[in-house]
């Protein structure tokens, strides 16, 4: 019987030795070593997405500098500033409008508010988000948009175009919308002066390009 017995417990001994450490330390390294390997690919997949949402947002970032880029010298919107710039008095009071000034006749006003905001939505709807929204304020303060201007804050749009850089071009910190009436409830805005092209020291307008902030939420997600 002890003979047995000890047949069975050096039996017991050789599978403990033979199987159960050797498969234990398989195991043991086996899953340290998928477990490297699975934090090692989700890190590589988050610094993928890291990357490509990074360049998402820069892209819609770049794609309000290149329209204000290409607006600021389309000669055709160039000239009608200078044409609109050279009718308003010297002694005008700047005053935030988008209604009719009485120094240009109506049949004027319409033909420019017309073209510019033809320009204003041609540029919007093929190089920016279907959800940003552009303005021109002109010298004496007419403000012509892509969005029905009467529905403007100015008082908001005033506060925010305040806090800007001098340089004439900057971009605005995240914001309240200056649209009335709008779904979208923060903005984040870029301002770019428009200069006369035969005459560069000479500024026409100042453009606005808001873009909703949730378009970057969205890349986000």
């Amino acid at each position: 019987m002890r003979h047995i017995q000890s047949l069975y417990a050096k039996f017991f001994l050789v599978i403990l030795i033979f199987f159960v450490f050797p498969l234990s330390l398989l195991f043991f390294y086996g899953y340290h070593y998928l477990e490297a390997v699975m934090i090692q690919k989700i890190e590589t997949i988050t610094e993928t997405n890291l990357e490509q949402m990074n360049s998402s947002i820069q892209r819609v970032i770049e794609r309000s500098e290149q329209t204000a880029n290409y607006l600021s010298t389309n000669t055709r919107l160039n000239e009608l500033l200078r044409t609109y710039d050279r009718q308003i008095p010297i002694d005008v009071d700047y005053n935030y409008s988008s209604n009719r000034p009485s120094y240009i006749n109506a049949y004027d006003y319409l033909q420019l508010a017309s073209e510019v905001q033809g320009i204003l939505s041609n540029y919007a709807d093929n190089w920016l988000d279907s959800d940003c929204q552009m303005g021109l304020i002109l010298n004496d303060g007419q403000f012509f948009t892509s969005w029905p201007s009467y529905n403007t804050d100015f008082e908001q749009l005033d506060t925010i175009l305040s806090g800007g850089s001098e340089a004439g071009m900057f971009f605005t910190p995240t914001h309240d919308s200056f649209i009335r009436y709008d779904s979208h409830a923060w903005y984040f805005t870029f301002v770019r002066r428009i200069y006369n092209i035969e005459n560069t020291k000479a500024p026409l307008a100042l453009l606005v390009i808001s873009t909703p902030m949730e378009v970057i939420e969205d890349i986000i997600r």
